[in-house]
């Protein structure tokens, strides 16, 4: 079975090239999209000359916002595009701080055997407590997430006007500020956002590994609910629920497993997900039912990487 990494990368391109490296094989194909605000010739410079690579097209291509609808938007892109290009097997997400914590041999055999089943995260929402903080989630639902400030990566979540959370001083002052800044959008927060009756909401990490079969059933599925991609738009961490809900709504639980992504979101002290460094190794080691781990960073720590190569690149 053929193997096609999905890899959504925005900066390191010797990163990236590591990445590939490590998971280069007969059996597997890699489908890169380069974020849209970045240059995509440093990339093609170090993974050229090399037959299973296929770097997304810029009519393709999205300028990502982390959080909001475009990297959504970028995956349904490279969904259509897989689609064109008749691609079969199965399809893994990962970024360019991934890494494989098994052998890429181990994991083509490993998804081979499995050709049918669904590599998806399936938590129910509202979430149990302590899982996606004191809303259990339905913030991301009910509330609308808007860009505001300057950065290219900040997300801010507005309650609507109905919601008692609307009348705090924190939440009146960022509204002020929306206003000021967007008060079209500002109109927004007199509409309660109402989350699609055909579908029950799923959420989970975005790192999966889907059967080409159930992209195009994902697509399938587009094409009849025109009105999902617009509610979703208003999404905050949209990339965690949208194609969730989508798959745990198509197959039974039994067709669905978790993702085969390792991130420790539980760390004291730090900025999470936690990046990892050498001294992680042996917890990276320990995760027996995972096949990759994120995230890792080599202008932070280098050596990791490495490390992971001596371990398991044998």
């Amino acid at each position: 079975m053929i193997i096609n990494y999905l890899l959504l990368v925005h900066k390191n391109p010797k990163q990236v090239e590591k990445l590939v490296n490590a998971l280069d094989q007969e059996q597997v194909n890699f489908f890169i999209h380069v974020d849209g605000r970045k240059e995509i010739e440093p990339y093609q410079a170090v993974l050229k000359e090399r037959k299973n690579i296929y770097f997304i097209p810029e009519s393709f291509r999205v300028s990502v916002t982390w959080g909001n609808f475009s990297v959504v938007d970028a995956m349904i892109n490279v969904m259509h595009f897989l689609k064109q290009n008749e691609v079969e097997g199965t399809v893994m997400v990962l970024s360019g701080q991934c890494y494989p914590i098994k052998n890429s041999k181990e994991i083509v055999r490993f998804l081979t055997n499995n050709p049918d089943i669904n590599y998806i995260d399936r938590f129910e929402m509202p979430t149990e407590e302590g899982i996606w903080g004191k809303y259990r989630g339905m913030d991301r639902l009910e509330f609308y997430g808007f860009k505001i400030y300057g950065s290219d990566r900040v997300i801010t979540k507005f309650p609507h006007v109905y919601h008692k959370d609307f009348y705090t001083l924190y939440n009146l002052k960022k509204v002020a500020k929306l206003v000021s800044v967007k008060p079209k959008l500002a109109l927004k927060l007199f509409t309660k956002r109402k989350f699609p009756k055909y579908i029950e909401p799923y959420g989970g990490e975005l790192w999966w590994a889907l059967p080409m079969s159930t992209i195009l059933e994902i697509l399938s599925f587009l094409d009849k609910h025109p009105d999902y991609i617009p509610y979703h738009k208003d999404t905050v961490s949209v990339s965690e629920i949208f194609f969730h809900s989508i798959v745990h709504s198509l197959f039974p639980e039994e067709k669905c497993k978790p993702s085969l992504m390792y991130t420790n979101w539980k760390r004291k002290n730090c900025t999470l997900p936690v990046t990892f460094a050498k001294d992680d190794l042996d917890e990276l080691m320990q995760q027996d039912d995972k096949l990759f781990a994120r995230k890792f960073d080599i202008e932070y720590d280098d050596e990791i990487l490495q490390l992971l190569d001596d371990k398991v690149l044998v």
